[in-house]
């Protein structure tokens, strides 16, 4: 599974020993991981996949979310253009490389 961390830029830790600088969002790092889940199921060539998909997989890493939880991580991803909803079929795909926003 890919693990996306985030560093501060400084060497500098506040008191209580974290990082001071970036305060990621409880959202942010919710979507990093559904984000995480689904690029496995794609390396898997589980694709298209639905939410239910990737909350069998959140549950079988012992790291289960709620549905509507996931499904908002997956909004949140095709908002930033990384993936796509198939209205006919209510299934997901990884958006095509040229789709997707730059960032």
């Amino acid at each position: 599974m890919t693990v996306f961390r985030y560093k501060s830029p400084s060497k500098t830790h506040s008191k209580n020993g974290f990082d001071e600088g970036y305060a990621l969002s409880l959202d942010q790092r919710l979507t990093d991981l559904v984000r995480s889940v689904v690029e496995e199921l794609v390396k898997e060539g589980r694709e298209p996949f639905r939410p239910g998909d990737v909350v069998g997989r959140l549950r079988e890493q012992n790291q289960p979310m709620g549905t509507w939880e996931v499904r908002g991580a997956l909004s949140r991803l095709e908002a930033d253009g990384v993936i796509v909803l198939d209205p006919a079929t209510a299934a997901w795909r990884m958006a095509q490389a040229r789709s997707r926003k730059a960032g």
